[in-house]
């Protein structure tokens, strides 16, 4: 679903949420994000749709909305599944090389 349909069917909160330095955010996290993740943060910001499905920010004061704080602790769940169980993960664990090459 594209930002447009969604705020189309859930009208977002009055007001644009700023200050967010996509940039440093990418390179924080080692992966890029999403025009339409960056389009929901912009238009939503912090909060939840029917007190059930949360999303991450990049910048926030709720600890478990954290973007980074939440894809290192997840991460970390993951290549414990994969590394410890053997468990099969069907997702890249590991930034994309351009990414890494970087210093992240």
């Amino acid at each position: 679903m594209a930002i447009t349909d969604l705020t189309a069917v859930v009208p977002p909160p009055g007001g644009e949420q700023g200050g967010v330095d996509w940039n440093e955010v990418e390179q924080r996290i080692g992966l890029p994000l999403p025009q339409d993740y960056k389009g929901y943060v912009a238009r939503y910001g912090p909060g939840s749709f029917d007190e059930f499905l949360y999303v991450c920010l990049p910048v926030t004061d709720i600890e478990n909305l954290d973007l980074a704080r939440r894809q290192q602790e997840d991460l970390a769940a993951l290549r414990s599944l994969r590394d410890d169980f053997g468990l099969d993960v069907p997702y890249r664990l590991e930034p994309p090389a351009e990414m890494s090459s970087t210093g992240t």
